[in-house]
């Protein structure tokens, strides 16, 4: 069974918040999990700790991905260029 769908009002209600003010705090709340997950990820990278898997960028960039919580080596791409400005590899290959 899914759990109901949180609305905005209920939101407000449970924190005692408005509601653009509670949708902000929820907004904060998953910037902040992107930029933890983001500095986790390049710590991986820079000290080489992951599990597995083989030689190369590709490899570690797909084990980066998976341990760090991204959906897959895409998402994990797309994240790191839009807070680095640059891709996973380039930032590697600096």
């Amino acid at each position: 069974m899914w759990p109901k769908a949180v609305t905005s009002p209920g939101l407000a209600a449970s924190t005692g918040t408005s509601s653009p003010r509670s949708l902000l705090l929820v907004r904060v709340q998953k910037t902040f999990a992107r930029i933890l997950r983001f500095h986790g990820a390049m710590a991986a990278m820079e000290c080489g700790v992951v599990r597995g898997g083989g030689p190369g960028p590709g490899s570690l960039l797909s084990r980066v991905a998976h341990q760090g919580g991204f959906a897959d080596q895409a998402h994990f791409t797309r994240e790191f260029r839009s807070f680095a400005g640059m891709t996973p590899t380039g930032w590697l290959e600096r």
